[in-house]
């Protein structure tokens, strides 16, 4: 028997299943445990499939968790207190017991680009950021596509430009990724104006 996390990677406001997996036999009971041991004052509910009466809440239940008849366990509404290690127990022809250790991932906010100079000219040197809070990675496109080789990237955060021309006009978008979410800018149209 072993708990399966759908999604693998929870995050903050969203909903986890602890999925129960490899239960051969009839399910008579099962119990949900959330600490360091499988001692009462650590439980989170205890029931009887198919008794819909024989619901057991413990001492760390809450009202955001549903208990399903094969065993799996959904908490919605994550935050960072629902952390930690879990423990079930099921009871079948013979005890079973699985744990996982659950962590819940802030998901990265929508990225912003902001801009050196609102009105480049030719020659100039412009910077585009991209500021996203929780990314561990940044990924940039210009016109849906790869960038000009003259961009330089800094920490994937900042594309710096120097002696800009005109053939780096365009709309620059850039997508802020980490293991649990992906999310992207809006487009920032940048316009190259003539030195006369």
């Amino acid at each position: 028997m072993s708990i399966q996390l759908i999604p693998q990677h929870p995050v903050i406001q969203g909903s986890v299943t602890l999925n129960i997996t490899g239960i051969t036999g009839k399910i008579r009971a099962v119990s949900w445990f959330k600490g360091p041991t499988s001692s009462p004052e650590h439980q989170i509910i205890a029931y009887f499939p198919g008794d819909n009466k024989a619901l057991v809440t413990g001492r760390i239940y809450d009202s955001r968790i549903t208990a399903f008849p094969n065993g799996s366990l959904q908490i919605a509404s994550l935050n960072t207190t629902d952390r930690g290690n879990y423990i079930v127990k099921v009871q079948t022809e013979s005890p079973l017991e699985s744990t996982l250790d659950l962590n819940v991932y802030d998901p990265v906010s929508k990225p912003v680009i902001t801009v050196s100079d609102p009105e480049p000219q030719e020659d100039d040197t412009i910077t585009l950021t991209c500021a996203s809070s929780n990314a561990e990675k940044i990924i940039w496109r210009k016109d849906g596509g790869p960038l000009p080789s003259a961009a330089v990237l800094s920490n994937n955060r900042t594309l710096t430009f120097s002696r800009i021309n005109r053939s780096h006009s365009g709309d620059y978008q850039c997508t802020a990724e980490n293991i649990a979410s992906t999310k992207t800018s809006d487009s920032y149209t940048l316009a190259i104006a003539c030195k006369y």
